[in-house]
């Protein structure tokens, strides 16, 4: 992972942008306290040694986990130990965004409407799953920092291609 694609740590718990906002962070980040936001929030843990609260159901994170939070959900942090790196992405998604994404096919919902539905908030994945995800969302993190033509599409296309997956993933 290169420094490259690490975003400066942000503690704020709103949106700036009106579609979406992605985030690789690596930091040991303290325990942080509770809340909920009005977006729908996807946390893809990387690596440390850390747990989530979500809805006073405790989650011992694993590396390759992928947490689905739905907006208006109580959540906090815990991170078990410092000296760990405590890395993930982080990507907001606003809820008309989502209901763009939704018009389009109501597939690239499901993972959204199951987690809501099912309280299940924590996806697994084994290794090689999951280094797809995160090429992915590289790809993403590039294309926002880039100044190619088209981009607006391409990071569009990106997005419906990582809602795919996730989709695909639960309905394998």
């Amino acid at each position: 992972m290169t420094k490259k694609h690490a975003s400066e740590f942000d503690n704020r718990q709103y949106m700036i942008h009106d579609k979406f906002e992605l985030y690789y962070y690596e930091n040991a980040l303290l325990t942080g306290d509770s809340h909920k936001h009005n977006y729908y929030e996807i946390l893809f843990f990387v690596e440390g040694n850390a747990s989530m609260i979500i809805e006073n159901s405790f989650h011992h994170l694993k590396s390759g986990d992928v947490l689905i939070i739905p907006p208006n959900t109580s959540h906090h942090i815990i991170n078990h130990d410092l000296s760990i790196p405590y890395r993930r992405f982080v990507f907001w998604l606003s809820r008309s965004y989502y209901r763009t994404i939704k018009s389009y096919s109501n597939e690239l919902s499901y993972i959204f409407e199951h987690t809501r539905k099912e309280k299940q908030y924590v996806y697994s994945n084994d290794v090689i799953t999951f280094n797809s995800i995160q090429s992915k969302l590289f790809s993403i993190i590039e294309e926002i920092h880039s100044r190619r033509y088209a981009k607006e599409i391409k990071i569009s296309t990106c997005i419906y291609d990582l809602m795919i997956h996730l989709n695909q993933y639960l309905n394998h």
